[in-house]
């Protein structure tokens, strides 16, 4: 087997790897600027990390207007998860966590109520 694949192919759908290829990968980049600073880039990280695993975790459950829904876990992509339900328009969100510190996150995001 060759130490790479191309990403992207049902030969390799996913992959969790220190580099791949990816086919196109030019239409999904954007440049920030040269004059980001740390905490500018710390975020973009995060943006393109836990935002993106969220809002694909709303796809794949099909949330779309109206629908109710329920998001497990309170964590970091657990409340993007709830930013990309109330995106795509879930009328009930209901969040399932033990962080109390996070209460106020998630009245914030308006979401019906918490589960522990």
């Amino acid at each position: 087997m060759h130490p790479w694949r191309i990403f992207g192919t049902t030969e390799v759908a996913g992959a969790q790897a220190e580099a791949v290829r990816i086919p196109l990968a030019d239409g999904t980049l954007f440049p920030v600027g040269a004059h980001a600073d740390d905490a500018l880039m710390a975020s973009l990280l995060t943006l393109s990390d836990v935002m993106g695993t969220g809002h694909h975790a709303a796809i794949i459950a099909k949330v779309t207007a109206g629908k109710s829904v329920a998001v497990v876990g309170d964590g970091a992509v657990g409340l993007c998860g709830v930013i990309a339900a109330k995106r795509l328009g879930a009328e009930q969100i209901i969040i399932l966590g033990r962080h109390a510190d996070r209460h106020c996150t998630r009245q914030g995001f308006r979401c019906d109520r918490r589960r522990e």
